[in-house]
């Protein structure tokens, strides 16, 4: 019997975790929303190709680093997902217990081309603490270091960017 790169399961319980931690409202979030109210649709979709184009390099830096991590030390990688899960916990109690806000539109975003869309989205993105949380203690729980660890992170990177692109477009 052929070896695959993952187990389904695996790989569907993170497309569920992406999809909960896209759908959760943060600066991404506020960012579609505000780039589809100012600027409608279509440009306003380079937002989040912008966002995920930052989501491209995270993902690399993560996977360059664990990789190494995953490699050395059972313990590290160990305390790396147990960080994890105590983020997502963290995450869920702080949203539980925050006050509903209003949206207000967006009076500094002055972006008028598809670049300065773009810059926008990436900009949110590279400097969001919720996207590097998410890839530097999340993504590794995923990992199977007996399988090639550069495919699994491809296959989960390609993931997050279908995921969150189409949820960013439905924002």
């Amino acid at each position: 019997r052929a070896r695959t790169l993952m187990d389904l399961a695996v790989w569907i319980t993170y497309f569920v975790a992406t999809l909960v931690l896209s759908v959760t409202p943060g600066p991404g979030v506020f960012s579609s929303l505000s780039s589809g109210l100012n600027h409608g649709f279509r440009l306003g979709l380079w937002n989040g190709v912008g966002m995920q184009a930052a989501n491209a390099i995270l993902v690399g830096i993560v996977s360059l680093g664990l990789g190494a991590i995953l490699l050395a030390s059972d313990t590290l990688f160990a305390a790396v997902k147990w960080l994890g899960v105590a983020y997502l916990v963290y995450l869920g109690v702080v949203t539980w217990r925050s006050r509903p806000r209003g949206f207000e539109r967006d009076r500094d975003d002055h972006a008028r081309t598809p670049r300065e869309v773009f810059a926008r989205g990436f900009l949110v993105n590279i400097t969001n603490p919720k996207g590097i949380i998410f890839f530097a203690a999340i993504l590794p729980q995923f990992i199977d270091v007996a399988r090639p660890q550069a495919a699994q992170y491809a296959i989960f990177a390609a993931t997050t960017f279908c995921v969150d692109l189409a949820v960013m477009m439905g924002y």
